[in-house]
């Protein structure tokens, strides 16, 4: 079995230029991987319905007023840049899953 293709010198010029303007793009997934996400956390005394409806709030302590802390997302190869202020009565320690830190 043989294939032969013809293409054209104009079909090839038109591909190469194609493929020449392509390679000096970025790709679309590098630019979002190397943006810096900068967010603030701040460790602080509140309340928290732990019990139900039905019970007293429970004296917590939390990040940006959220018990278990808000969700952090940075895409993977991004970096990630995290501003704590710590408005506990006593030093605090952060577990970070799923980040590989110095």
């Amino acid at each position: 079995m043989s294939f032969s293709y013809w293409i054209s010198r104009r079909s090839l010029l038109l591909g190469g230029g194609a493929m020449l303007v392509g390679t000096a793009l970025p790709p679309l997934g590098l630019r979002a991987a190397t943006e810096t996400v900068e967010k603030e956390l701040i460790a602080a005394p509140g309340q928290a319905s732990l019990r139900g409806a039905d019970s007293p709030d429970t004296a917590v302590w939390c990040y940006n007023g959220v018990v278990s802390g808000p969700e952090l997302r940075v895409p993977q190869g991004g970096r990630v840049r995290i501003a704590i202020e710590n408005r506990l009565p006593q030093d605090t320690t952060i577990h970070w899953h799923g980040i590989r830190v110095p």
